[in-house]
Formats: structure tokens, C-alpha cells, sequence
């Protein structure tokens, strides 16, 4: 997550020669990286096999770019302007574009320039001027993830606790409940039902 970011930056920021800082734009980096290899490891739980794994990360990564609000823009989407907060693309591109328009300004002679009327227009279209914290959210994505990479996990393992066995038993335990049904006795019915199961007497 950091090794990864930091040699692709070493080659790109030679060849680029950006404005700010490499530090800046390293940082940028290793958030881009917590945020995708948590979709990796999400994905990667979810489908058994691999190829499928590709397929729904890239499919993941496409839709965040689709909705980030650049086309259609964050106006364009209306009431379902929220969705691009849950877009990485966009919080990347968000922090890349404020930092290097910033330092552009700066470097104007002039704040009246036609480059900066330009500028503006681009923070306003895009909606780059409200209160959304790319950093945070950007966090946020990559924790919320690994969180429901977690859960699938321990949906799919063996390990049976007491903690686990109230949780995965919650409904039908509720459904029992309502019904008025025994669940001690399900076991021994679905055993009596089957041909190949002999009662223990039968042995004797």
C-alpha cells in the first residue's frame, strides 16, 4: 500500500514535473491505494474465483469514475448528487485539481487573468467549492471496506462461538418465535423424514 505508490510516483514525478510537492502528491497516492486495495480485498471474498474478482473490481473502479460528477455533473444528478461522495475518483481528482489550480493562481501575475476566469469556471461546474472533505471520506471508503470484508469473511468461516451462533441465528430464532415452533425438534423431523437415516434401535 505504500511500496506500490511510491515507485510509480518516483518514475511519474520525474516525468510530469507537477507543482507541488512530492509529499503532496504521495500522500494523494497511498489514500488512492487504502481506498482500492480495500475494493481488492472485498471482492476478492465475495467471488471464489478469480476471474470474477477482476471483473467486479474493475467494474467497481469504472463506476466510480462514472459517478464522480463530471459527466454527468454533481447539478446533472439532482436529488442523487450524494452518490459521488461515495466516489473515490472524484475525491482523488478533487484533491489533485484544488492543490495544482491553487498553485497556478499563485504563479499568475495577474488574479484577473483569463487562465484564472477559466479556473473558477472549472471549481464551479464541478462543484469543487463545497464543504466535502476528500480526505475524509476518502478514509472513511477504505475503512468501510475492510469492514465489509471483514463481515464476509466471518460469514463464510467455520469457526463457531457463541457470539456468532446468536447473530447467524437471529431470524430464525425470531421466526420461531412468532410461530410458535420448537427449532430442538427440527433436527430429529428432518431425520425421520429421510429413508437412509435408521433410528438407533435398529442397530441393536
Amino acid at each position: 500500500m505504500v511500496i506500490y505508490p511510491l515507485l510509480f510516483l518516483s518514475m511519474l514525478y520525474i516525468e510530469i514535473v507537477p507543482r507541488g510537492s512530492f509529499s503532496f502528491y504521495f500522500f494523494v497516492m497511498v489514500l488512492c491505494s487504502f481506498v482500492c486495495s480495500g475494493i481488492g480485498q472485498l471482492v476478492s471474498v465475495i467471488f471464489d474465483r478469480t476471474e470474477y474478482a477482476y471483473l467486479a473490481g474493475t467494474i467497481f473502479a469504472l463506476l466510480s469514475c462514472l459517478l464522480s460528477g463530471f459527466s454527468p455533473t454533481k447539478d446533472e444528478l439532482k436529488q442523487g448528487g450524494f452518490i459521488v461522495i461515495f466516489s473515490f475518483s472524484r475525491h482523488v481528482q478533487s484533491l489533485l485539481f484544488r492543490h495544482e489550480s491553487k498553485l497556478y493562481l499563485e504563479a499568475l501575475e495577474s488574479k484577473d487573468h483569463i487562465w484564472g476566469t477559466s479556473v473558477e469556471g472549472i471549481h464551479k461546474n464541478f462543484d469543487f467549492n463545497n464543504s466535502e472533505n476528500p480526505r475524509f471520506w476518502m478514509i472513511l471508503i477504505g475503512f468501510l471496506l475492510r469492514a465489509l470484508t471483514f463481515a464476509f469473511l466471518y460469514g463464510k468461516s467455520e469457526y463457531r462461538s457463541k457470539a456468532r451462533f446468536y447473530v447467524t441465528n437471529l431470524l430464525p430464532n425470531l421466526k420461531s418465535l412468532l410461530t410458535c415452533e420448537s427449532r430442538r425438534d427440527r433436527p430429529f423431523k428432518h431425520q425421520a423424514n429421510r429413508p437412509d437415516v435408521l433410528p438407533s434401535s435398529s442397530f441393536k
